[in-house]
């Protein structure tokens, strides 16, 4: 019960945790475009530049076009017929998720075919300059940077100057962050030979307060805009939940299955969780955010590690509940030896065996430490036999003793007739001869112990009226001292004490051997107010002592 508990707690917090999770999820694509951008290998191509060039590879006016993509900023090159194509182009890429501005470098093929007409002057081109003195590269540099950081919100306050290449930002960033990317920015223009970065974190309150306050304006209205998504992901989720609850309460589905009641309700937990999870997966689904679901699963999947090591005892108690309740070694009211315990069961619960001993107390058994000892079920088999041993004098016709005890066994009522009572010589001791006595007993018919005490009685009586010698241990005692040694003790047999009249037999016929419900009556006192579940199946054995 307490496991079912944990279990359902366990995935509560797991089901608030995603939905919470799922409500941000949506400002994803908001912040990873004002984050800053990982640095781009040569060898690494953008995703935005693949589909780019696969877009524009599709259609016959664009094929000519050059993609280039750095840190969200495209660079148009190459040719296109005519100037509609050009302005199309320039939407195309703009249209793209994470693009923060389109260069435009896209020239008519008439034009550069012109241009390509005219014959190459002799040595390099000279370096155009305005009547400012900045040439024209190093103004297109500028230009265009200063275009950049005007659409970024965290970088609108650099100003850009250019310099033969070297180009110089000024001005204040949010945060050290923004301040990397400014210079990321200005390195991943063409023609930028270096660059020497001025720009100083914001101190003053405004400047920290308002960038923060917009961040949290925009969260809050993007979660609004989103509120209709969001009541229609928790209505799938509900309505998946309201399905699992119906499909898990269904016993006669389960019943088929297996008839072990925890069998049952592992695969009962087993199939709600799968469609709680499936209803989860296409909310997050319908959230875009999707990609919680991996990190919430690798999530789930660190803390049941360390759940699984810090509670080792109760999933290994847990686990043998299951084996045990699979094999079934035992059931209700069986008489067992566990580890050395004797007892009857009471139950077994996900935890623990319970059992009663014949002296009415609990013995509570882990279910890993039942599962690892050797069980002795006395109550399995209906037929039960009894043994116990008698010492006879070195003197006495062993043969006759056994007839006689033989005799006295077969008339005890509960003793089974088939099979046979018998007897065998079991040592020979020093002053005695030691004989054994067996027989068999219907558990289900009479009591075994009752049986057992009065086969050892009737024996014995029988012995005693015979007069077979059955001596006890003797000792030799010397004493020593000034004077000559006077034993006061012999070994062997002491001499018999004069004879006296015989006590009183009881029949053999009038002895109570009936089965003693004492004990089963005390286990179903305790199973009827127990609240535990039982995980023993209903058959229930009948054997009452051991």
């Amino acid at each position: 019960m307490n496991t079912m508990i944990a279990g359902r707690l366990l995935a509560s917090l797991l089901l608030g945790t995603t939905l919470f999770s799922s409500a941000l999820a949506i400002q994803v694509p908001l912040e990873a475009a004002q984050a800053s951008p990982p640095a781009v290998t040569e060898e690494e191509v953008p995703p935005i530049e693949k589909e780019l060039r696969a877009t524009f590879a599709e259609v016959a006016a664009f094929d000519s076009i050059e993609v280039k993509v750095r840190h969200g900023v495209v660079e148009l090159g190459g040719t296109v017929p005519n100037a509609e194509a050009r302005e199309e182009a320039g939407r195309v890429a703009g249209s793209f998720e994470g693009v923060r501005y389109v260069e435009n470098l896209v020239k008519l093929a008439s034009v550069e075919h012109e241009e390509g007409a005219k014959p190459p002057a002799d040595g390099p081109p000279p370096t155009e300059e305005s009547d400012d003195g900045i040439s024209n590269e190093d103004r297109r540099i500028q230009g265009r940077l200063q275009s950049v950081f005007d659409r970024v919100d965290e970088l609108d306050e650099v100003k850009v100057d250019v310099a033969g290449g070297v180009v110089h930002l000024t001005g204040t960033v949010f945060d050290s962050a923004a301040r990397t990317q400014a210079a990321d920015l200005a390195k991943s223009i063409d023609g930028v030979l270096l660059v020497d970065n001025d720009t100083q974190e914001a101190t003053r309150l405004k400047d920290r307060l308002l960038p923060n306050v917009e961040r949290f304006s925009s969260k809050v209205r993007g979660f609004i805009a989103t509120l209709p998504l969001l009541v229609v992901a928790l209505l799938l989720i509900w309505a998946f939940s309201r399905l699992a609850g119906r499909v898990a309460g269904s016993q006669r589905l389960f019943r088929r299955l297996s008839g072990n009641a925890l069998i049952q309700s592992l695969v009962r937990q087993v199939v709600k969780a799968a469609i709680v999870i499936t209803g989860v997966f296409f909310a997050l689904e319908l959230l875009g955010a999707t990609a919680l679901v991996g990190a919430v699963l690798g999530s789930v999947g660190v803390v049941s590690l360390a759940l699984g090591l810090a509670f080792r005892d109760l999933a290994e108690n847990y686990l043998a509940s299951i084996i045990l309740s699979i094999r079934q070694p035992f059931r209700t009211k069986d008489v067992v030896e566990i580890d050395g315990m004797l007892g009857k069961v009471i139950r077994m619960t996900t935890r623990e065996t319970v059992l009663m001993s014949f002296d009415g107390n609990h013995m509570l058994l882990p279910n890993s430490t039942v599962f690892k000892s050797k069980v002795t079920n006395f109550t399995r088999s209906d037929n039960r036999r009894f043994s116990f041993g008698v010492g006879f004098g070195t003197d006495v016709d062993l043969r006759a003793a056994i007839e006689l005890g033989l005799e006295q066994i077969r008339a005890i009522p509960g003793v089974l007739s088939e099979p046979a009572p018998n007897a065998w010589i079991e040592a020979l001791g020093d002053s005695s001869v030691l004989v054994n006595f067996a027989g068999w007993v219907n558990q289900r018919e009479s009591d075994f112990t009752k049986v057992q005490s009065e086969a050892i009685r009737t024996v014995k009586e029988a012995m005693d009226d015979h007069e077979f010698d059955m001596p006890a241990p003797t000792y030799e005692v010397h004493l020593t001292g000034g004077g000559a040694t006077s034993p006061v003790g012999t070994t062997g047999t002491s001499p018999k004490p004069a004879k006296s009249a015989k006590p009183s037999r009881i029949p053999v016929e009038a002895a109570d051997v009936s089965v003693d419900t004492t004990l089963d009556e005390a286990v179903d006192h305790d199973l009827r107010h127990g609240d535990e579940e039982d995980l023993l199946t209903e058959e229930k054995s009948q054997a009452p002592s051991a």
